[in-house]
């Protein structure tokens, strides 16, 4: 075989790799073992990915926030999934954990950090607004309660991501497409653990 003909075979086959990546579906097995599938419903117009972790007391605190979010916008076709991006966490412990906060949507792990990799979650809470298309809508904090970590307005100003959700719902374009979350950090790997305990936000 010729150098240059089997480059763009090579070529070929890594296109064909990148190209299967980008349209692999969103479709995850929760932690009772169904798959989600929600884009398979054609009455899904936005899917709301959401970080969280047992021990984060942010993304704890904002689980009535997410669960009052869910309840208004289900029926006008937003899904919720909530996702613990963590090695360690156990099934057992997520569904303890959601069953105790009363998380408002399936629970799915990360081990791998594999959905966290491909939204680039920084932390926990994060949130994500996808379209049907696969679009990313909005991705960021669920509102401004925290001014910095360990430090809370008495009342949040903005409603970041209700406001992008209502738009999408809605069929107009969001006008804030992106925050910066506030939370408990997602570690990626042996570099992220040595971020200080300062900078890991307490309610």
């Amino acid at each position: 075989m010729r150098p240059l003909h089997h480059l763009r075979i090579c070529l070929l086959l890594v296109c064909s790799a990148f190209a299967a990546q980008a349209e692999a579906p969103w479709q995850w097995t929760d932690i009772d073992g169904t798959v989600q599938a929600p884009f398979a419903n054609t009455n899904t117009k936005a899917l709301v990915v959401v970080f969280i972790d047992v021990e984060c007391p942010v993304a704890n605190y904002f689980t009535p926030t997410l669960r009052r979010m869910a309840a208004a916008t289900t029926e006008r076709g937003a899904r919720f999934l909530f996702v613990h991006p963590d090695p360690d966490r156990t099934a057992a412990a997520a569904r303890k954990h959601a069953k105790a906060f009363k998380v408002p949507g399936p629970v799915v792990l990360d081990p791998e950090l594999a959905t966290a990799k491909r939204l680039k979650a920084d932390v926990t809470p994060e949130a994500f607004v996808i379209t049907p298309d696969g679009e990313l809508q909005y991705r960021g904090r669920i509102n401004d309660m925290f001014i910095r970590p360990g430090k809370k307005r008495v009342k949040p100003r903005n409603h970041d991501l209700q406001n992008a959700l209502d738009a999408v719902l809605a069929g107009k374009p969001v006008a804030v497409t992106e925050t910066k979350a506030i939370g408990c950090y997602i570690f990626y790997d042996d570099k992220d653990e040595e971020k200080s305990e300062e900078e890991v936000a307490t309610p």
